[in-house]
């Protein structure tokens, strides 16, 4: 128990490493929100999970229309509220989720994926830039794949050194510490786009 709570202490170390990044990307999500522009989530499993219930409390929280933050997760709902590993690989899959949300250069999309190498982030984060929008990956990997096709990079390097029943529980942690940071950060600084305060 001792192993794995300290194991969890490196969440704070990889947050604070990551700080610099997030600011950036906080600002340039801001700055399109305030043109009209979504907050779109994209991953798959554990990570895409935690994004839609990041989604899903901004209306009640915030007041915000269901639109204005969504999550794009591997499976569709199946994949939300069970697993659905063979998903992940689905590249194409997530760029057709994409197209029907009709991505503009306004929008914002977010992948989110442990290993910074999930088919499903890499390919829908690339055809996001294809299609204009801001590209943002959020990864526990330095030299993450997604880091690669995305505008901002955040990579964390969240994973415990010792492979064992913790890391997925650890690799969850740093991942939905920092997805939600954006939602109430661009609130402060959109306050106009978010709705009432």
């Amino acid at each position: 128990m001792r192993l794995a709570i300290d194991e969890h202490h490196a969440v704070d170390a990889a947050l604070e490493q990551a700080a610099p990044a997030l600011e950036a990307a906080v600002d340039a999500v801001s700055a399109r929100m305030r043109r009209g522009g979504r907050l779109v989530y994209l991953g798959a499993g554990t990570p895409g999970r935690l994004a839609a219930l990041d989604a899903a409390e901004c209306p009640p929280t915030y007041g915000t229309d269901p639109d204005l933050v969504v999550a794009v997760v591997a499976g569709g709902a199946v994949g939300v509220a069970r697993s659905t590993e063979h998903s992940e690989d689905e590249g194409d899959a997530a760029v057709a989720a994409l197209e029907e949300l009709a991505i503009t250069d306004a929008d914002s999309v977010v992948g989110v994926t442990a290993s910074g190498r999930t088919p499903y982030v890499v390919e829908g984060l690339r055809a996001a830039g294809a299609a204009g929008a801001l590209t943002v990956s959020i990864a526990n990997n330095e030299g993450a794949e997604s880091s690669s096709v995305a505008d901002i990079a955040n990579c964390q390097d969240g994973s415990p050194k010792r492979r064992d029943s913790s890391a997925p529980a650890q690799a969850a942690s740093a991942e939905g510490s920092i997805v939600v940071i954006p939602r109430p950060a661009c609130r402060a600084t959109a306050s106009a786009t978010w709705g009432r305060a």
